[in-house]
């Protein structure tokens, strides 16, 4: 039984990463206006709500032929490109900011957006970040990441380490 995911997802745009996340050095693409950058993203995140077709990141550990495509994308080996399809049921915007982002051009302050966004098993956030970007046509990369909640399971809900060891201690 596949249980819904909820993830808190921090985002910068005017950046590219082959890893779609901080893995490697970003590229910087453009320093985008942040006002107009948090308008058009609340234009477009209805186009990636319900059930879409994703980009699998080239970085991931899908088998293509046996063999995790990260292992491919090490070699430096073209891939084609591979999709699947999702269910994002909510994104809603938490927060918008400027943030601070080391880049190959050196530290840039760019647009960047919190995100909580409830999701099918198997949905690529690091994906979402990065095919925002495209349709902003400024990059986009993920730079936090937070599941939140699996199912009915949220994080606020769990035990905390500390409690734990504080009960064993007793």
């Amino acid at each position: 039984m596949e249980m819904e995911k909820e993830y808190v997802a921090e985002i910068v745009f005017g950046a590219k990463s082959p890893t779609y996340d901080l893995e490697v050095l970003p590229t910087l693409v453009t320093t985008p206006d942040s006002a107009e950058t948090f308008e058009k993203i609340k234009e477009i995140l209805p186009l990636f709500t319900g059930e879409i077709e994703q980009i699998i990141p080239p970085y991931s550990a899908k088998k293509v032929e046996g063999k995790p495509m990260y292992k491919l994308a090490r070699q430096g080996l073209e891939m084609v490109e591979q999709r699947k399809t999702v269910t994002i049921s909510s994104i809603d915007v938490m927060e918008q900011k400027s943030c601070e982002l080391n880049t190959d051009k050196g530290v840039a302050v760019l647009p960047c957006v919190t995100l909580r966004i409830k999701c099918s098993s198997g949905t690529f956030v690091r994906s979402l970040a990065h095919e925002l970007g495209e349709k902003l046509k400024t990059g986009g990369i993920l730079v936090s990441l937070v599941r939140s909640a699996v199912g009915e399971y949220k994080v606020e809900n769990s035990v905390k380490i500390e409690d734990l060891v504080s009960q064993q201690s007793r």
